[in-house]
C-alpha cells in the first residue's frame, strides 16, 4: 500500500505516512527544498524546480527517490510561441525510470489572453513528454494538446485522477477518460463508467481535524492539503483537496509513493 509523502510546500523536511501500520517517518534532503511535488509513480517522485504556480515560459523538473534519494535531472522545457506561458500541474511515469522505453509526462496549462465568454480561448491541456532511450532522456521534449469536449474547457483543475501504464497515459475529466498512446500519438476520448472506480482512500469519512491528528499537522494553523494521487501497480487514486474553512496560512502538499527500492 502506497505511503503518503507530504511536507510545507517547499520545505526539506517531509513526513513519510504508512496508512496500515499508523507510522510517522521523517525525511529531510536538500533535493526537497525549494521544490513541488507534480506526482508520483513506480516509487519516484516528479518534482519541479520551483514551488511557482506563476506563467513561465521555462520550467526545469527532476526525478526523486526519497527512498534511495536518487535524483535524475530531465532536460528543460523552453517554450515559445503560440504559448510562451505556462504552468506545470502534474507528472507521472508510465514505468521504471531506470529502464529504456519509459516517459516521463508533464501535465501543462497555458495561458494565452482569452475571452471568459469564448470557450475556444480559454486555456488549453496540454502533455509534454520525454522518453529514456539508450540510457538517457531525450534531449526535447514533445508536446500534444487535449482534444475539446463538448465546448467545456479542460485544464488542470478539472483532472480527477491520472493513470500512466507502459505506452499510454490516461486522465479522467469530467466523467470522460482521455487516453493517449506514445507509439501512434493516438488519442481516445470515451465516458466513464460506474464500475470504472479509481477511488483508494484511507481518509475516508474522516474530517479535516481528524486527518490533521493523524498527520500531526498542527490543528491550530489553519491549513490546505493538497494530495496528488496517481496509478501505481497497486491502487489508482483520486486527486484531493482538503482545507479548514478560514483562509489557508500555511500550504501541506501531499503525493502518494509507492514503497519501491
Amino acid at each position: 500500500m502506497s505511503w503518503l509523502l507530504y511536507r510545507e510546500m517547499g520545505s526539506r523536511k517531509a513526513r513519510l505516512y504508512d496508512p496500515v501500520r499508523e507510522q510517522l517517518h521523517y525525511k529531510e534532503h536538500p533535493n526537497l527544498e525549494g521544490t513541488r511535488f507534480l506526482g508520483s509513480t513506480f516509487g519516484w517522485v516528479v518534482m519541479s524546480n520551483s514551488v511557482s504556480l506563476e506563467q513561465r515560459n521555462h520550467h526545469q523538473t527532476f526525478l526523486f527517490n526519497p527512498f534511495t534519494l536518487q535524483r535524475d535531472e530531465l532536460p528543460p522545457i523552453i517554450l515559445a510561441n503560440p504559448y510562451p506561458s505556462t504552468v506545470v500541474r502534474y507528472g507521472v511515469l508510465t514505468g521504471d525510470p531506470r529502464e529504456d522505453n519509459t516517459y516521463v509526462c508533464l501535465l501543462i496549462d497555458d495561458f494565452r489572453i482569452y475571452d471568459f465568454m469564448d470557450v475556444r480561448n480559454h486555456p488549453r491541456l496540454h502533455i509534454y513528454y520525454v522518453a529514456k532511450r539508450n540510457g538517457n532522456w531525450s534531449q526535447y521534449w514533445s508536446a500534444t494538446s487535449f482534444p475539446p469536449l463538448n465546448n467545456l474547457p479542460i485544464h488542470g483543475s478539472t483532472i480527477e485522477s491520472i493513470s500512466p501504464c507502459a505506452g499510454k497515459i490516461s486522465i479522467i475529466i469530467r466523467g470522460h477518460s482521455f487516453d493517449f498512446t506514445f507509439q501512434n500519438y493516438d488519442w481516445s476520448v470515451r465516458e466513464t463508467q460506474e464500475n470504472d472506480s479509481i477511488e483508494w482512500n484511507p481518509f475516508h469519512g474522516q474530517t479535516f481535524d481528524q486527518i490533521k491528528h493523524r498527520l500531526q499537522i498542527s490543528p491550530q494553523i489553519p491549513t490546505t492539503l493538497a494530495i496528488i494521487g496517481t496509478k501505481t501497480g497497486r491502487q489508482r487514486v483520486k486527486n484531493r483537496t482538503w482545507e479548514d474553512g478560514n483562509p489557508s496560512v500555511s500550504y501541506i502538499e501531499g503525493v502518494w509513493v509507492e514503497v519501491r527500492a
